[in-house]
């Protein structure tokens, strides 16, 4: 017999045990579940980890092929295979594919595929905590494309922070963009070399780009795409009689469907960037560092960057899960403020990390940019506060 819970009751997080009243809401939640501040710092270590690899990988080794960093972090995929073939068997489901879905993830695939293209170029030539800021433009991009595209309508708080991020940036292109430091100028003119002498002015703009396609990619999936992938996983469901994730909000079932998403997206982008690189002419050779800052025939320097780069698709596996994981646990909008934390704080963390240059300019902008993270954040969190409180809680019996 199949029981209907209240709209309150199934969109609301897991149970916590109970806080003093002088400690503030999400405090509180992080204090008593350990499990959501695991969560946290392992989201936090991999977003943050998965540029500091590559940045070790272009410092340590002078290896920058984008299309290698690409495809490695588009492996994900083999990982989400795998989880996806447990979950089948731990719910005794078989789900498969349709044709309509596979079309419409061979489209989003060649988007992702572009995206990652222009961020592993733009974060091999630029330095990792001048990349990081820039990456927060998607917030801006998002918001308007959603307004143009989907005629959505925002807060005026939250239009002040898009201001805030986009002048952040904005200051630190007029005031002077960070440069190498001198321990790391011969790896940036390696990684410059290799990606046909891009400047890393014009790396920047490239990142730029990429952010931009991101956000285009993200307002397209979720208010055009979204509604068809919706309908056809839920054909599919019930034609495998999967009723041990039945009901929109069951765990199970969002990671079922979360991480199907993600395995067929990854997998036909890493085919469609196997097929850039081999275009390209790099999957001839084995990747390995360059002979001016290490001998490639050395057994530990092939070991230790073999091991980097399997940690470039874990560490992006390992972000992904911990986000999913996040939301459901808690909510979306607890998420956003480990964002914004996470955004704020990732352009110190690697500069200080790799000892790379921190000039007046990139501090102005990252502050700029940290006061719009915190208004967005709070804007949102506002505006889900008032939902919360207008909506209905009555009981479906």
């Amino acid at each position: 017999m199949t029981t209907v819970s209240t709209t309150a009751e199934a969109e609301s997080p897991l149970p916590s045990p109970p806080c003093r009243q002088d400690v503030p809401a999400t405090l509180c939640r992080f204090m008593t579940c350990p499990d959501l501040a695991l969560a946290i710092l392992i989201y936090a270590a991999s977003s943050i980890g998965g540029v500091a690899i590559v940045k070790y990988l272009n410092y340590t080794f002078c290896f920058s092929s984008a299309s290698v960093l690409a495809m490695l972090s588009r492996s994900t995929w083999v990982l989400a295979l795998l989880l996806h073939a447990y979950l089948q068997v731990r719910y005794r489901i078989r789900i498969g594919i349709s044709s309509k879905q596979l079309a419409l993830y061979v489209v989003i695939a060649f988007g992702l595929s572009a995206v990652e293209g222009c961020n592993a170029l733009s974060m091999a030539v630029l330095p990792g905590s001048w990349y990081a800021l820039i990456k927060g433009s998607d917030v801006v991009f998002s918001m308007v494309l959603s307004c143009v595209c989907l005629q959505k309508r925002y807060p005026v708080e939250q239009v002040v922070a898009a201001g805030f991020i986009f002048g952040g940036i904005s200051l630190v292109f007029v005031l002077g963009a960070p440069g190498p430091a001198v321990t790391h100028a011969q790896a940036t003119a390696i990684a410059s070399r290799n990606a046909a002498n891009v400047t890393q002015t014009a790396a920047a703009w490239v990142c730029i780009a990429g952010a931009l396609l991101n956000a285009f990619m993200t307002v397209v999936t979720e208010g055009v795409l979204k509604e068809t992938l919706r309908m056809e996983n839920e054909r599919l469901l019930a034609d495998c009689g999967a009723s041990m994730v039945s009901g929109n909000n069951s765990p199970a079932r969002k990671l079922l469907l979360s991480n199907a998403y993600a395995m067929w997206t990854t997998m036909l982008s890493f085919l469609v960037l196997i097929g850039a690189a081999a275009s390209a002419g790099d999957l001839g050779h084995w990747p390995a560092p360059d002979p001016s800052c290490m001998d490639p025939s050395a057994t530990s320097t092939a070991v230790a960057m073999g091991v980097c780069l399997t940690l470039v698709g874990l560490t992006r596996f390992a972000e992904r899960l911990s986000k999913h994981y996040i939301c459901v646990r808690d909510s979306a909008m607890t998420f956003s403020v480990v964002q914004a934390a996470r955004r704020s704080s990732q352009v110190f963390v690697v500069a200080l990390l790799f000892t790379e240059l921190l000039p007046a300019s990139l501090v102005a902008g990252t502050v700029c940019s940290s006061v719009g993270f915190l208004l967005h954040w709070h804007a949102g969190a506002t505006k889900a506060a008032e939902a919360e409180g207008a909506a209905p809680h009555n009981v479906a019996r």
